[in-house]
């Protein structure tokens, strides 16, 4: 496997990447938080995880000009 060569700037630009790491990050979050608190409902972090996911994968079908630049 090797990654692209202007993966640093793909990283930058790209909203599927960042909705992908929303999606992981408030999945893990989700995992932690009964170790921590039950103040905040866990229903929520898994709604924001899924919407988060499927807006990564719809964002990776729309046209993002700035990837372009």
């Amino acid at each position: 496997m090797r990654l692209i060569d202007d993966w640093r700037w793909l990283l930058n630009k790209a909203w599927s990447i960042r909705l992908a790491i929303i999606g992981a990050t408030l999945g893990a979050v989700e995992m932690a938080l009964p170790l921590f608190s039950d103040s905040i409902p866990r229903g929520w972090f898994l709604a924001a995880s899924m919407f988060a996911t499927v807006g990564g994968a719809v964002a990776r079908l729309i046209d993002q000009p700035k990837m372009r630049e």
